[in-house]
């Protein structure tokens, strides 16, 4: 079987250069490349030339190749981005409701370091987005500024919905590096409800003792759970985030479940050792005695 060599180029028209670090666009095969070069509309398909993947090239839209550098190269788009922030020269900065002195334009490790507290303020805090742009906050950040002397851009929700994305990307990374260097052994708990809207998500939680005996536990998915909760299907979301994080079932020590057969069911297919909740066996037992069922 014969192998076609692949014609790759780079990106000729690159806007955001942090997710084009490692991919390239592929030349249509048996077409002499044009006295201007290659341009971005010949593409016939994009190559990632880190993992060697060929990617699906949507004329215009760069949303499989900012999906794919966040999940498989978030470090590359974190390192890129802080070369470019270290470059910059220019920021776009509004101070057109300033009326007392000149303000001196924040640096942008100052900005970087703006919507670094901005992320750190939504996700530890569980604001929504939205908040970013509430008017009230505004205000106040625009009353404080001039006392500062320094004019900083408070982000948009888009620019800050893409940072909290690429937070929880290099947060990840870094904690599967941890756990395939640090986790031997380890226990899992698990549990499954549903939101206000009846929307159903499985919680995996992960426990496992260091080399130098501390307890680390650590929450790795709030996974949604369409559908049916069989055990066929709480086993096949068990296995893919087993699968994400490279843990592997020899190494689980146990898994801690609830009494419901589903569970059960779901454990058996693992093949994985588990046990029903203390707790939530307690509960019941407490139901039932100041809460029995009426009899029909």
């Amino acid at each position: 079987m014969t192998q076609i060599e692949l014609v790759l180029y780079v990106n000729p028209r690159i806007r955001k250069p942090q997710y084009w670090t490692c991919i390239r666009m592929i030349a249509p095969t048996g077409v002499a490349q044009p006295l201007g070069g290659w341009k971005s509309s010949d593409c016939v398909a994009l190559f990632c030339t880190k993992c060697c993947t060929q990617l699906e090239c949507n004329k215009g839209c760069t949303k499989k190749v900012v999906c794919h550098m966040y999940k498989e190269h978030p470090l590359d788009v974190t390192a890129a981005e802080r070369r470019i922030c270290e470059n910059e020269e220019e920021l776009v900065v509004n101070v057109s409701s300033v009326v007392a002195s000149p303000l001196r334009l924040g640096s942008p490790e100052n900005q970087e370091k703006l919507l670094g507290l901005c992320v750190q303020w939504v996700t530890q805090s569980l604001r929504p987005l939205s908040a970013i742009e509430d008017e009230g906050l505004v205000k106040i950040l625009k009353f404080m500024q001039p006392d500062s002397n320094v004019a900083l851009t408070l982000p948009c929700r888009q620019v800050l919905s893409v940072a909290v994305a690429r937070k929880a990307a290099v947060a990840r990374a870094l904690l599967v590096q941890k756990i395939a260097t640090k986790c031997q052994h380890y226990c899992i708990t698990t549990d499954i409800w549903s939101s206000r809207s009846m929307n159903a998500y499985l919680g995996v939680t992960l426990h496992y003792v260091t080399t130098d005996v501390d307890m680390v536990s650590c929450t790795l998915e709030v996974k949604a759970l369409p559908g049916k909760h069989t055990g066929d299907a709480i086993a096949a979301a068990m296995e893919t985030v087993l699968s994400d994080w490279g843990l592997q079932k020899k190494n689980m020590s146990l898994l801690l479940r609830d009494n419901a057969s589903n569970g059960i069911k779901a454990c058996e297919i693992l093949q994985v050792p588990s046990y029903g909740c203390v707790p939530h066996t307690i509960h019941l037992v407490v139901l039932a005695l100041f809460f029995p069922k009426k009899k029909l």
